[in-house]
């Protein structure tokens, strides 16, 4: 939903561009034109959804888009988050130890889950939702706060746009006839042939966040280097699957890199960061953002950034 808004401060023209917090990959398929334009991307995958997600879509995508064919549910999105996160650890050790390994039902479920879900936690880390606990008493245990799916338009979950991708790109179902769930598109299949090899041009990693921060990693011969950080924000540091404090660490590598030539664009909300002196602060709402966060949502850009203030304002209302 920020797509436009952060690559007006990142640049399109970027020699290398990296996401350190891939998640569904929304910004690196927004951008301008929908390819790279030149250089490197990379994204890092934790969990390694992205990579499950390109293989079973290259070698079973009827399976793969089956099993993305879900009601818009409350309860289906619970189940399939808690699944996922369950099931985290035997997808990593499939897709590290055999190159053509793949779990064709965990990427429909991430296919569906992401395009459901508000926010950046979905099946990411532990965090406070175990069969346990949701499985007991009707309504769950009051200590957990449900996520309730997409409320926002009639576009959003698996009928919803992804940006970039053809004609036929609907989303993971095209709305068809009756309307109804369950019925796939023939434009689907261009769809998911096209997110694959949109894919396939980037570099995927899997691990710390800060490994494709180094030095090395993140030179851009002879052009500059775009990096969107999108952590997950204090409220949601259950969501982060490695051990830490992520947004302090991330916050502290802005500090520590505040007059980097590198175009830096930080995600967060309203009073979690104070920026270093010549970073910029721009207010947005984002389409579909929820209720708790909408009018809080910001993003801080580095000196280095394009773009100019007003516009961008402009460009959030």
């Amino acid at each position: 939903r920020i797509a436009g808004l952060a690559w007006s401060l990142l640049g399109a023209d970027a020699g290398r561009y990296i996401e350190p917090f891939a998640g569904s990959l929304g910004v690196l398929l927004g951008r301008p034109g929908g390819a790279p334009q030149r250089g490197l991307e990379v994204a890092n995958d934790i969990d390694g959804y992205i990579v499950n997600t390109w293989r079973a879509l290259r070698e079973n995508p009827d399976a793969t888009i089956a099993a993305a064919d879900d009601l818009r549910s409350e309860l289906c999105l619970t189940a399939r988050h808690l699944w996922l996160v369950e099931n985290r650890e035997r997808l990593l050790a499939g897709l590290r130890t055999d190159p053509s390994w793949h779990d064709t039902e965990a990427a429909g479920a991430w296919l569906y889950g992401i395009s459901l879900w508000i926010g950046d936690a979905f099946a990411s880390g532990t965090g406070p939702w175990t069969r346990e606990r949701l499985g007991g008493a009707p309504g769950g245990d009051a200590a957990i706060k449900r996520q309730l799916p997409h409320l926002g338009t009639d576009g959003q979950g698996v009928q919803r746009q992804l940006p970039h991708l053809g004609d036929d790109g609907k989303g993971v179902h095209r709305q068809l006839g009756d309307g109804g769930s369950g019925v796939i598109s023939a434009g689907v299949y261009a769809l998911a042939r096209d997110l694959q090899r949109r894919i396939a041009r980037c570099m995927i990693t899997c691990g710390d966040w800060q490994r494709v921060l180094s030095p090395a990693a993140s030179h851009a011969p002879g052009g500059a280097t775009a990096i969107l950080l999108d952590p997950p924000y204090p409220d949601h540091e259950h969501a982060y699957a490695a051990s830490g404090s992520v947004w302090e660490d991330v916050t502290a590598w802005c500090d520590a890199n505040a007059a980097s030539p590198h175009r830096i664009v930080l995600c967060g909300h309203e009073g979690d960061y104070t920026p270093p002196d010549g970073w910029r602060t721009i207010a947005y709402t984002a389409k579909g953002s929820s209720s708790a966060n909408r009018g809080r949502e910001r993003l801080w850009a580095s000196p280095s950034c394009v773009g100019g203030v007003r516009s961008l304002f402009e460009d959030a209302s």
